[in-house]
């Protein structure tokens, strides 16, 4: 039996000395992981690139119950109404035609009434082009489509009134009627005029018409279903308003993200009727609804601001908040929105509950630009150490900054420090001063794939270590590493393989493991190994000793 107190013991001979290396696994972690997302005008392929690579940062995670936390915010100061403020529960709805010009667009943020299992409807007197985009004309559905988890809204139904409990107008598309529906959209001052005549663009019946604006419209839209994955239950409305079959041929859904969905060929709306778009046309799986066009890669963003290891679909909603656009300040000030975000009175209000005490902080930067904030990298690694006590200051578990940023040193003052296909990214000091302080990771910007610094972010903020010095110089042919659940013989998993499951790094005399075989928490590694003599090199091609 060996016991872990036997840690660093050798058996020392002049001819045959051996060393066994006992470490353990670090014990399950409870960690926040705070995501600072530059939103500046040249940022959108890297958004692009960090919102593919949810499944690389989150493997680290995976089979070592990680209880995790994340959020996102931006770098912008500046032009946002509340700085610091996490991202989540606004996203967009636009149609767009062949040529790429919007026909209907439908926008909401986190003021929006959205509740788990209800949908949003535009209200039945308001179904006119210039309506459906004010909050005011819209409210949760009534009616019942799904029983058994109670999921409310009516796709491909009738609408109700927002206003009161007054039934609705009768809606051609219910009643067999191939007249105009009755929209009683008579208020111009509030709603507009709602377009009833087809396009200029004439065609042969069967074909129907190309759409334009105020032809068609969103009226109703299910983002978070309840007992049902969203994967499967998302779905969304559009309404054609004229007595004319509309062909949508060339058409597609996108938001100002990364969604985009082509309708299929020969998708049509016949007069004052309706379709449904949902993900799933299998009504066993999507609560029961009568789904028209299966949609492909078009998910709508859930009224959530902290993603959770509890939670389902954590994917789709990661996706969404990274996308935080590019329309913000130019002068990008990461470090001043981490503070603000972990500050009163945001961390009592809007981006309340994500600060744990038991928990370890890891922060991320995501930028290509320097930090401009106010205040001194000493100034603000004190206040996020301090958030979690003076033992991280020592512990850099507890506390830890990453960056993926230009990261080399420029030939000269002003110039960019990588340049790629996307743009440049200029060299980030103070990112990496913090960094270096709290032994975090940094990584490059401009990185065509960004799923090894996803997966080595994502092993920074697991806590999980990924590298074991030993404590002597090993001849490599002998070297020997297992593992094992418990601290004794008996509970042996698996003996390992160089090249396969570990690597050894001579500049750090270190086993490395690869992400895929990290040991599991609170596991066991075992390294045995012959000791070389003093003053004998490490030769990378055979592995064996040398004296200087």
């Amino acid at each position: 039996m060996w016991m872990l107190w036997a840690l660093g013991c050798s058996e020392y001979s002049y001819t045959s000395k051996y060393q066994k290396d006992v470490f353990q696994q670090v014990r399950r972690n409870t960690v926040d992981v705070l995501l600072v997302v530059d939103d500046s005008c040249s940022m959108a392929e890297e958004q692009n690139k960090l919102a593919g690579n949810f499944q690389s940062f989150i493997s680290a995670f995976n089979g070592v119950d990680v209880d995790w936390q994340i959020a996102v915010t931006t770098t912008d100061t500046y032009r946002t109404d509340i700085p610091g403020r996490f991202r989540g529960g606004e996203d967009e709805l636009v149609l767009v035609n062949s040529e790429g010009r919007t026909v209907d667009a439908v926008r909401w943020d986190r003021e929006w009434p959205f509740e788990e299992g209800v949908a949003m409807q535009l209200s039945a007197d308001k179904f006119a082009t210039t309506s459906n985009t004010s909050i005011l004309n819209w409210c949760a559905a009534r009616s019942e489509y799904e029983t058994e988890n109670m999921n409310m809204g009516s796709p491909g139904g009738e609408n109700h009134l927002c206003a009161n409990n007054v039934p609705p107008p009768p809606f051609a598309g219910d009643t067999g009627d191939t007249g105009t529906a009755d929209t009683g959209s008579t208020d111009t001052e509030d709603t507009g005029e709602s377009n009833t005549e087809p396009s200029d663009e004439p065609t042969d019946e069967t074909e129907g018409v190309v759409p334009t604006v105020g032809d068609i419209i969103f009226t109703e839209i299910m983002v978070d279903t309840k007992g049902i994955v969203d994967g499967l239950g998302e779905w969304i409305e559009l309404t054609n308003l004229t007595d004319t079959r509309l062909n949508l041929n060339g058409f597609a859904i996108q938001d100002d993200g990364r969604n985009f969905f082509a309708l299929p060929e020969n998708t049509f709306i016949e007069p004052n009727d309706r379709l449904v778009i949902g993900r799933s046309a299998d009504q066993s799986l999507n609560g029961g609804v009568d789904v028209g066009v299966v949609s492909e890669g078009l998910t709508l963003a859930n009224k959530v601001f902290v993603l959770s290891s509890s939670q389902d679909d954590v994917q789709e909603n990661f996706e969404e908040m990274v996308v935080v656009g590019t329309s913000g300040s130019g002068i990008e000030m990461g470090l001043e929105a981490a503070q603000i975000a972990l500050s009163e009175p945001l961390l009592s209000s809007d981006n309340q509950g994500f600060l744990r005490d038991e928990a370890n902080l890891s922060l991320i930067f995501i930028s290509d630009e320097d930090d401009f904030s106010p205040h001194s990298a000493h100034t603000y690694l004190k206040y996020f150490t301090d958030l979690k006590g003076d033992e991280a200051y020592r512990n850099h578990t507890m506390l830890n900054v990453s960056a993926v940023v230009g990261k080399d040193l420029p030939p000269y003052d002003g110039e960019p420090s990588c340049v790629s296909e996307n743009g440049v990214g200029y060299y980030g000091p103070k990112y990496i001063e913090l960094v270096n302080r709290t032994e975090g990771k940094v990584e490059s910007i401009c990185a065509d794939d960004f799923s090894p610094i996803a997966s080595e972010l994502g092993l920074v903020a697991s806590g999980l270590q990924l590298e074991f010095a030993l404590s002597g110089l090993p001849d490599l042919e002998t070297l020997s590493v297992s593992l094992y659940s418990e601290n004794n013989d008996d509970s042996l998993i698996g003996e390992l393989e160089r090249g396969v499951d570990y690597t050894y790094i001579i500049e750090n005399n270190a086993v490395l493991f690869t992400p895929a075989s990290l040991p599991e928490s609170e596991t066991y590694i075992l390294a045995e190994y012959k000791l070389l003599p003093t003053g004998a090199i490490i030769s990378e091609d055979t592995g064996t000793g040398g004296v200087e």
